[in-house]
């Protein structure tokens, strides 16, 4: 059983270090020292609690960043329930089927979701946050709380969060994250990349990504440091963040299409970069041009590799090897193991290719209601990722593409068949398979294949119309190709390569 000190952060550095700046709200100019994180935290605790919330009940976030979800998040975890982390990008026939499976007992929402919750609200109770108005209902329900201090007794290996991802069958997985998971992390934080009480994060990328909690914004908060959240990603309030000696940021993780993005920006070649210790690409492989581009500025992006079910990174390229690496994820971190097998999955000699697989305390045990998700996802103890990687005689791991259908796009997992059978809606559809294809904006996007029926006709515009509303932005296609025949094997399976190539 924890103590309460492993898994509640607030209260022991509210007993170490009660006036060192904890939180910082961008959007809402709010600064909580670790003695105030600590009273909220407690606050929050008790008005779930009031609310019916029990041990292992799913407490739901559906928002931009903001240090409410923080607070929530550590309350949730003071009284031993789970965090969920919604993806407000998702539409809310997407929402809607993660809630029936998740069955939250309660859903905090933005109020600029306010919509969404009127049309889910069957599911569940939702309150809208109050983002800092001391008038709104959810301050005075936190301000009229009960204030618990003492966390409730929870085993290491006992859920914490929960993040849900399309599967491949395009029915939502959930990652089911325990405690124990956290602090595997967090350890790799202190030793792989020097976390420290002096770390400041700096979170653009959003928080129901595990690349937004985990890097940096949970770690800051372990070491005593300070985590700054910003609403949302826009180029010059990254820039400013960059260079505003009050707020000191030292860590910061871009996926490669915001490092991509902030490339294009006048800023990028005027702004000091001095005080910055770690920034990171995560998400997919951040592009070597990329990385040699920003070099030349002063600022040495290393790439990390992880997954949702890796709860953060597994593999990080140090900063003495990025000029020499560019393109390797590096090497796994203190707690964490690899190796590359091939089919039979046996080990595959050094520098070969084959499927990676990963084990170690920050790697998933389960996912949630999904037996049949866990079957195919273990091998004697080890997780298959799913990716092709090669490892060489100096421990470095390079990702090469991916076994499984998903692409990502913008730092978004996108499975192609959810796409596909969204496609598959539209009457005039006989044939679809989507694809990944390379885009400079995004890293990747999809593109569909379609045949049509006989006797109908369908247009680009169509199918883009038919998308909106039923699936999140990213998921969409960003190219369609209208096609007599898809390749198939013997045994009608289509053969995606084939596809990949023809765009070639």
């Amino acid at each position: 059983m924890t103590d309460g000190f492993v898994t509640d952060w607030a209260r022991y550095h509210a007993s170490t270090r009660p006036e060192k700046v904890a939180t910082i709200d961008l959007a809402t100019d709010r600064h909580r020292t670790y003695a105030q994180l600590h009273e909220r935290v407690g606050r929050v605790a008790g008005m779930l609690i009031d609310a019916g919330v029990k041990p292992g009940d799913r407490v739901g976030v559906l928002s931009p960043n903001t240090t409410d979800l923080l607070d929530i998040l550590l309350a949730t975890w003071r009284i031993g329930a789970i965090h969920l982390a919604l993806n407000f990008r998702l539409t809310p026939a997407e929402l809607e089927g993660i809630l029936e499976d998740a069955d939250p007992r309660i859903v905090f929402h933005d109020p600029a979701f306010a919509p969404i919750a009127k049309e889910l609200g069957e599911h569940c109770e939702w309150r809208e946050l109050g983002l800092g108005d001391a008038a709104s209902d959810f301050e005075k329900q936190i301000n009229s709380a009960r204030v618990l201090n003492e966390p409730a007794s929870s085993a290491l290996d006992a859920p914490c969060m929960l993040m849900f991802s399309s599967g491949t069958t395009g029915r939502p997985k959930g990652v089911v994250i325990t405690h124990a998971m956290v602090l595997g992390t967090l350890i790799n934080g202190a030793t792989s990349l020097g976390l420290d009480q002096n770390a400041v994060s700096y979170a653009a990328v959003p928080l129901f990504h595990i690349a937004g909690m985990m890097g940096f914004s949970i770690p800051a908060l372990f070491a005593g440091g300070t985590a700054i959240l910003e609403r949302e990603f826009i180029p010059d309030r990254v820039f400013d963040a960059i260079e505003d000696t009050d707020l000191g940021v030292t860590h910061l993780i871009f996926v490669p299409a915001m490092w991509a993005g902030l490339r294009l920006h006048p800023r990028a070649r005027t702004t000091d970069y001095s005080r910055l210790q770690l920034t990171m690409g995560g998400g997919s492989s951040v592009p070597p041009p990329l990385i040699h581009w920003w070099a030349q500025v002063g600022v040495t992006i290393q790439e990390v590799w992880g997954m949702t079910e890796t709860c953060g990174g597994h593999t990080v390229m140090q900063k003495q090897h990025v000029a020499t690496h560019a393109g390797s994820a590096g090497k796994t971190m203190m707690v964490c193991d690899v190796r590359v097998v091939d089919d039979a999955f046996n080990e595959v000699p050094t520098g070969a290719t084959g499927e990676l697989l990963v084990r170690g305390p920050n790697v998933l045990r389960n996912y949630w209601n999904r037996p049949d998700a866990d079957k195919e996802a273990f091998v004697d103890g080890w997780f298959r990722t799913g990716d092709i990687a090669s490892i060489d005689a100096d421990g470095f791991v390079t990702i090469h593409d991916r076994l499984k259908d998903m692409y990502i796009s913008g730092g978004e997992n996108v499975y192609p068949a959810e796409v596909e059978a969204v496609l598959f809606q539209i009457e005039a559809v006989a044939e679809v398979a989507v694809v990944g294809i390379d885009d400079e904006e995004w890293g990747e996007t999809g593109c569909a294949f379609i045949v049509i029926k006989s006797g109908q006709e369908l247009t680009e515009a169509e199918v883009a119309r038919h998308c909106e509303g039923r699936l999140a932005r990213f998921k969409h296609p960003r190219k369609v190709l209208f096609v007599d025949a898809i390749p198939r094997n013997a045994t009608g399976k289509i053969l995606k390569y084939q596809l990949r190539e023809s765009l070639a």
